[in-house]
């Protein structure tokens, strides 16, 4: 309750009962909206930053070192706004386009780098991985791990010494379950219905033969023909006893599981590879209870659709078992694509001094470069998919195609980073075309997630699942299930008597798509294997920084107001950079919860 009551949660106490109320966002301005929210996050990233190894890290960063380059820090990164500020005021003059187009470029050129692992700046010899970092903890916001796929990116700036940071983003495998973006996309909701009604009877039932035949192959079978679970015929020609004793299959196993994780074959799992590593994690009981459960509603789709033939069945009443049997195969076809071809933004945006130059609408169309594809495909086109090898008993690659990227605002009521990104291709590729790279807003989220609980809170909530005598439903084994952090919330919360809803943090936020390919929804739908790219592979990323300066860059440079923050932003000492890192609450202060758990001598001492 602390920690809500610090998140602007209102309480209201009576004779025999305590209530929580979410702050009023609907009826709340949106200048007020941002305030509480910023507040909100400042007081996780302030406690984030006071973790000794994270300041430890920060001085560091800021520590200069002697390298074969000279004396440098992370100082050595970060671009002076006053001579940029100087530089750009000498290049106002609008009267010719093309020459302040190449007096811009020798001003700001950006370029993308992926941060690998272990790969150091060659200017300053800092790990790029440790820049990144750095440059993150500047944002209002904690940094969180997402468990799955995730690629990094600094956006640098050529035309100054050392290439200092422009800005940074990171790419994760998107959440499983997002509302707004599924009906959107067609996994659900009108826009499946309305394809799966549009599709003859013959075309529909092919398709549903075609998916059950390559889905029911990607599931290892071999310990439960071996065991007698089924047999091979019943996988053919299911029955209601079939799957009956899979399900009860699912249920031993994942009893078992949370009883007995198998942590360290998990692990093992991870980082090595061989048809024997897969094997042994395919009989877990995790991925036991895994393909048991897939396997049972596979073969009851199967058995719905022998069972329509059987009967012989009026058309009209088969066409909606059809449509039926469709619409939940559908699910099975989202979980092959959303880890796949989709990724989620989960961190963009620039640093000083580039952020009052619009630095953050460069970054944001960088992100839809072919670069990036490339740098997806890279990384995870030889790399096993862990799920899908661990659910088949064997090594399985599937196709890294990125056709779609998924992001939110931080605010609720508006995100002006994001807004009016819509670039037409032929300005970018000179191909005619009528396709445009945007930022498409869908809608909003519902607002659930857990950043409003504090890290002790945290802490304590483990503790208490740990003593649940049933085992831990989520021990953050991957492959386990979506968003483990919020699982654990949740399960602490029922032991505890709590509602769930209290994972509603009461900030709705904006849901923006931005579609890479033509055909994105027939690749994520499983109906097309090729995307058709917008922009495509022959297409620089200085194509798209090119068109930022001409667009964004070119007008803000006019404003005198923005020039002058811009000059502020100096590495002269003392500094005063808006890229350095800096903690918002002196190093005593601690939150609410803290304050009132700890002793009396040691709040005196």
């Amino acid at each position: 309750m602390l920690d809500l009551l610090e998140q602007g949660w209102d309480l209201h106490t009576g004779k025999r009962s305590l209530e929580l109320f979410l702050p009023d966002e609907e009826n709340e301005k949106a200048g007020d909206n941002k305030t509480r929210v910023r507040n909100a996050h400042l007081l996780s990233r302030t406690a984030h930053l006071q973790r000794p190894s994270v300041r430890k890290f920060v001085e560091a960063m800021e520590t200069p070192r002697l390298t074969c380059g000279g004396w440098h820090s992370i100082h050595s990164l970060m671009r002076d706004g006053r001579k940029l500020s100087d530089q750009l005021r000498a290049i106002r003059d609008p009267r010719d386009p093309d020459e302040q187009g190449k007096r811009l470029r020798n001003a700001i050129e950006p370029y993308l780098e992926t941060v690998g692992a272990d790969v150091r700046c060659r200017f300053t010899g800092l790990l790029l991985a440790d820049i990144w970092r750095y440059f993150r903890y500047t944002w209002i916001n904690p940094p969180q791990s997402v468990p799955g796929r995730s690629l990094r990116f600094l956006v640098r700036d050529r035309a100054a010494e050392n290439h200092p940071v422009i800005g940074i983003a990171s790419l994760a495998s998107s959440t499983a379950q997002q509302s707004v973006r599924d009906q959107w996309i067609g996994w659900e909701g009108p826009r499946l219905t309305e394809w799966i009604n549009s599709q003859p009877a013959e075309q529909l039932r092919e398709w549903i033969s075609t998916t059950l035949t390559r889905l029911v192959k990607s599931i290892y079978v071999d310990d439960f023909v071996k065991q007698r679970v089924i047999s091979r015929i019943e996988i053919r020609r299911p029955t209601p006893d079939t799957i009956n004793r899979l399900n009860r299959v699912a249920a031993v196993s994942v009893k078992r599981h949370r009883l007995h994780p198998h942590l360290a074959t998990h692990k093992e799992t991870v980082s090595k590879t061989g048809r024997t590593m897969w094997r042994r994690q395919a009989v877990t009981s995790l991925f036991l209870a895994k393909r048991a459960k897939a396997l049972a509603a596979l073969l009851k789709s199967r058995l719905i659709i022998t069972e329509h033939d059987a009967r012989s069945t009026s058309a009209a009443r088969g066409l909606v078992i059809l449509r039926k049997t469709a619409s939940q195969l559908a699910r099975a076809v989202k979980a092959e694509h959303v880890g796949l071809n989709m990724m989620d933004i989960t961190t963009c945006g620039a640093i000083a001094p580039y952020n009052h130059l619009l630095g953050g609408k460069l970054v944001c169309l960088l992100l839809s470069s072919p670069e990036v594809r490339e740098a997806y495909e890279r990384r995870y086109a030889k790399r096993p998919s862990i799920i899908a090898s661990s659910m088949r008993g064997t090594e399985v690659r599937r196709r890294s195609d990125l056709v779609l990227l998924m992001t939110t605002s931080l605010f609720g009521k508006s995100s002006s980073q994001y807004n009016r990104i819509r670039v037409k291709v032929s300005e970018v590729t000179g191909n005619r075309t009528d396709h445009r790279i945007e930022y498409v807003p869908l809608g909003r989220s519902i607002g659930f997630g857990s950043h409003h609980f504090s890290r002790l809170t945290i802490s304590l909530m483990e503790q208490v699942i740990g003593r649940n005598a049933e085992g831990r439903k989520v021990n953050s084994i991957f492959g386990e299930g979506v968003n483990p952090l919020m699982r654990k919330i949740r399960d602490a919360l029922l032991l505890l008597g709590l509602p769930g809803d209290l994972l509603r943090h009461g900030n709705p936020r904006i849901v923006y798509a931005v579609p890479l390919a033509a055909n994105f929804r027939e690749v994520l739908c499983g109906h097309e294997i090729q995307p058709h790219y917008y922009l495509p592979s022959s297409t620089k990323t200085s194509r798209l920084a090119k068109y930022w300066r001409q667009r964004w860059l070119a007008n803000r440079i006019l404003n005198e107001e923005v020039l002058q923050r811009v000059s502020r932003e100096t590495i002269s000492y003392p500094l005063t950079h808006g890229a350095c890192v800096r903690s918002d609450a002196p190093s005593d202060e601690r939150d609410l919860f803290n304050l009132a758990t700890e002793s009396p001598l040691a709040r005196t001492g």
